[in-house]
């Protein structure tokens, strides 16, 4: 149906053809080849900016079957199972006897957005297998037997800077888009030491990265997607730059500091 063209088939062609939900790499050496290529790509570009053809590790992936010959996809139906593909598949059983997907034994279910109940609008919506929404309780139960509510609580140690601020989208793209930035400050999330500090660097010279150098306002910028505004952004880190390191601007950072002085 265009329905479901519209959200399985399109959202393949944004975030990838394989979703990654199992892969094996067996030891050789085209295998060690495809595990160079593949973290090479994801240390400067493991990002989700779907806007720039990038979404994460899996986008990537699309192009191992060109690279690597010997890639083979896995079409078994009761491998990774999940809200996505439950449309084309058949499911019977129950848990305490055994789950079956096309008469073939379950082997593993993805539960993708399980945190934001994506899974269970999409079950509702399409009404899929009511076994299916019978899983998703037996996992969250033992979620809960292992501590979830506790682990979830745990915040990430890259999400902030030293100093306990939270670190948004804007500061990560233009930092992550500029060279110079990170040869000035090789690691972003200190603040103590004010001159290597891009904390102290960001909010300095936020006003006119975001209202001069985008001329936007404030409140144009809080109506852009956040696809188009890192696009946007990067676009526009070179020139920032650039006019930082110019004359010019150099005098206006004097003026203002004895101008703070002053007042």
């Amino acid at each position: 149906t265009e329905e479901a063209i519209l959200h399985y088939e399109i959202s393949c062609l944004k975030h990838g053809i394989f979703n990654l939900g199992f892969l094996a790499v067996k030891l050789s050496e085209e295998s060690e080849q495809f595990i160079d290529w593949w973290s090479n790509r994801l240390l400067n570009f493991c990002y989700d900016e779907i806007i720039r053809g990038l979404f994460t590790d899996q986008r990537w992936i699309d192009l191992a079957p060109v690279f690597f010959p010997n890639v083979h996809i896995l079409r078994k139906p009761n491998y990774n199972v999940a809200v996505w593909n439950l449309i084309e598949r058949s499911i019977t059983g129950n848990i305490t006897d055994g789950i079956f997907v096309d008469n073939l034994p379950l082997i593993f279910y993805h539960f993708t957005g399980f945190d934001n109940n994506v899974d269970v609008s999409m079950l509702e919506k399409y009404k899929l297998s009511r076994l299916v929404a019978d899983l998703r309780k037996w996992y969250d139960r033992q979620l809960q037997d292992m501590g979830q509510e506790d682990y979830s609580k745990i915040v990430c140690a890259y999400s902030e800077f030293d100093n306990g601020t939270q670190i948004n989208n804007l500061q990560r793209v233009i930092y992550r888009n500029s060279k110079n930035l990170k040869l000035l400050f090789p690691n972003p999330f200190i603040t103590k030491n004010k001159k290597q500090s891009y904390y102290d660097w960001y909010f300095e010279n936020e006003e006119d990265i975001l209202l001069n150098k985008l001329s936007l306002s404030y409140e144009d910028l809080s109506k852009i997607p956040v696809d188009s505004l890192i696009s946007l952004l990067h676009s526009k880190v070179v020139e920032i730059e650039s006019f930082k390191s110019s004359k010019f601007w150099k005098i206006r950072q004097i003026y203002w500091n004895l101008k703070k002085r002053w007042s």
